[in-house]
């Protein structure tokens, strides 16, 4: 499974610089580029991004109980 190559969680959004998404052992697990679209955004999109583990972990939970549409975006993540 590729989703099993992921860096585990829990990420958080750096908040001393919005580009950064740091892993539990401090680690940078990525970065957000985009200047143009401003800080805000910026700083959004990386909460977002730092968020991801909660959700795989959400979805994985809704698949494993049977939910077809979790399970399908499990399908589509792993290809």
């Amino acid at each position: 499974m590729v989703l099993s190559n992921a860096t585990p969680g829990p990420w958080r959004h750096n908040d001393n610089n919005p580009t950064r998404i740091i892993g539990p052992d401090d680690q940078t697990v990525c970065m957000v580029y985009g200047g143009k679209i401003g800080y805000d955004i910026q700083y959004a999109n990386g909460h977002l991004i730092a968020s991801i583990p909660d959700m795989l972990a959400y979805i994985q939970t809704k698949a494993e109980a049977g939910d077809s549409d979790a399970q399908s975006i499990l399908t589509s993540l792993d290809s």
